[in-house]
């Protein structure tokens, strides 16, 4: 047997209401991020929570404490703002992001030198974005920000390649620059 509608109902919102205005911590390397829900644009639905954890079908106190103590098939149901989550993962984007350095020739004094790629670091948008719904209202534990890596277009092998192929062949012998009916030799 189960408990009534109303004792459930009590029970999830009096277990997860006073969470409402918790932050949401997440963690990458040693710098912390503490995101209020509102700015995130989260809120917390308890109608909707109980009835997609089978307050319309069971008010089995197995589905209702699985809900309040977080160890559930159902999430609590969340009203979310879409632009303001997708503001705030990009703010902490600009603490964790690291731009890929594409591979690149140049020819100071006509010598051709390279630069060599480095990958980049992302913050995974969409994953982000999981972690900070499935964390709200169920858990006061940090949350590690989720990356991704960004491969340069260009690898290291594919430099040497671009040096070995075109660079040292462009500059082996003279160059002749031709603009209009004039010419420079380089």
């Amino acid at each position: 047997s189960g408990m009534s509608p109303s004792a459930a109902r009590a029970a999830v919102d009096q277990a997860l209401t006073p969470k409402v205005g918790n932050e949401i911590v997440l963690t990458y390397d040693k710098k912390e991020f503490r995101i209020k829900p509102a700015d995130a644009g989260l809120a917390f639905d308890l109608d909707r929570s109980i009835d997609d954890a089978g307050g319309q079908r069971s008010w089995n106190p197995k589905d209702m404490v699985g809900l309040v103590l977080g160890d559930h098939e159902n999430a609590p149901a969340l009203d979310v703002e879409n632009s303001k989550l997708q503001s705030v993962i990009g703010t902490i984007g600009e603490s964790i992001n690291v731009e890929v350095i594409e591979a690149q020739i140049t020819f100071p004094k006509a010598k051709p030198t390279p630069r060599e790629p480095v990958a980049g670091l992302v913050v995974a948008r969409d994953d982000a974005a999981a972690a900070i719904k499935t964390s709200y209202l169920v858990t006061d534990e940090p949350v590690k920000v989720p990356t991704a890596v960004v491969e340069p277009a260009v690898d290291s092998k594919g430099l040497a390649e671009a040096m070995k192929m075109i660079a040292q062949p462009a500059v082996a012998g003279p160059v002749t620059l031709a603009v209009g009916a004039k010419s420079v030799s380089l």
